[in-house]
């Protein structure tokens, strides 16, 4: 048997090509086992992506005074790039009437009030399946019967979100205002009554009934403005066999109950003839 002597510099050459060898064989293995898929990042909705698009808040801009008129002129000019001329009319309208409401009324902050109005519509665009699809989007918590068979409804809730989410600064009493706007509730704080009855009465306004709330500006407390508002709404919708939201008739109660010479479920004193038949 003869045996073979290396010297040092083979030894280390050998270790050398059976360590290249070995991580060969490594890394062929590791090419048979299959991959782990990487998550990937949730899919924004088409629609918030395009609010994102069309103009940022507080992320892109220092905002000191969200009520000012600097702000103001800046949701101005978002809010025409949103709605139709129309539309775009009738919120500068809103915004107007709700400053003047507020300072009838004594509240503390009429560009508050103008904001709120200014943007009450801000979801108004769209429409139909669109809308119901934005209300998913958003995730917003609305009646399944409101998003099937009164789309309509739903800008106000979508509008408040959509706001909240791209312009915080304008704070949780604008985006409860902009959602209530549109069908109200029983607990509304006097911003949401004066967006409210300012949708309802601004000058483009024409149809019944409407000058009859205007009237009662300053001459009645703002709860029971907001009540012949929502009055002057619902009578129109019962008298056109239109769709009521599903909170209405509650909301409608719980007002009434409240108004002077409520009693026995009536709001007035006056005796009905067919309770006496």
């Amino acid at each position: 048997m003869v045996i073979e002597i290396k010297d040092g510099k083979q030894v280390r050459e050998e270790r050398e090509r059976a360590a290249q060898a070995l991580a060969h064989a490594a890394a062929h293995e590791s090419a048979k086992e299959p991959e782990i898929a990487q998550s990937s990042p949730a899919a924004v909705p088409e629609s918030v992506a395009r609010d994102a698009a069309e103009g940022g808040g507080a992320k892109d801009a220092v905002v000191p005074d969200p009520f000012g008129k600097e702000n103001y002129q800046r949701m101005k000019s978002l809010l025409k790039e949103r709605v139709s001329p129309k539309r775009f009319a009738h919120s500068k309208g809103v915004a107007k009437t709700a400053r003047k409401l507020a300072r009838a009324y004594g509240y503390p902050d009429p560009a508050q009030a103008r904001m709120a109005g200014l943007v009450h519509d801000w979801d108004k665009r769209y429409v139909g399946a669109e809308a119901s699809a934005r209300a998913d989007e958003l995730g917003v918590d609305v009646p399944e019967s409101v998003k099937t068979s009164m789309p309509w409804l739903l800008h106000g809730p979508t509008g408040a979100e959509a706001l909240r989410r791209q312009f915080p600064e304008l704070g949780e009493a604008v985006f409860q205002a902009v959602a209530r706007h549109t069908s109200g509730a029983k607990d509304m704080t006097d911003l949401d009554m004066i967006v409210f009855v300012a949708d309802l009465i601004e000058p483009g306004r024409t149809f019944q009934d409407v000058g009859a709330v205007r009237d009662e500006v300053g001459k009645v407390p703002l709860e029971d403005l907001f009540f012949q508002a929502f009055k002057t709404i619902f009578s129109f919708l019962v008298q056109h066999d239109r769709l009521l939201h599903p909170d209405m008739v509650e909301i409608w109660n719980h007002y009434a109950v409240r108004r002077p010479g409520a009693h026995k479920g009536r709001l007035s004193s006056t005796p009905d003839p067919k309770l006496n038949e």
